[in-house]
């Protein structure tokens, strides 16, 4: 399942074309709950992405992290894993540690 949610959202850089955002999710997930309320909150768009059944958007997340866990937020071709704010918007901005 995919579902396209939130608004567009003004970023430092070209406002033409933000950064595409992808958050994997479960339906059981407090955190995904957590992260998906801000991105509404913050009027940030995104698309989400159920991984909660086998498939190929499953193989998609494990292939861009390694790992299971969620949520799993995509901007552009950085993710990170887990929720936090913080971090979040160093990713958004660009102003991420490179791995």
């Amino acid at each position: 399942m995919v579902a396209t949610k939130g608004r567009s959202m003004t970023l430092s850089g070209s406002s033409k074309h933000p950064p595409r955002i992808t958050i994997y999710t479960t339906p059981q997930c407090h955190w995904c709950r957590v992260a998906k309320r801000y991105l509404d909150e913050n009027e940030v768009a995104y698309v989400e992405v159920d991984v909660s059944e086998r498939g190929p958007a499953r193989r998609e997340m494990l292939l861009l992290t390694g790992g299971s866990t969620v949520p799993v937020l995509k901007v552009g071709e950085h993710a990170m894993t887990g929720w936090d704010e913080t971090e979040f918007t160093k990713l958004l901005h660009g102003r991420f540690k490179q791995r």
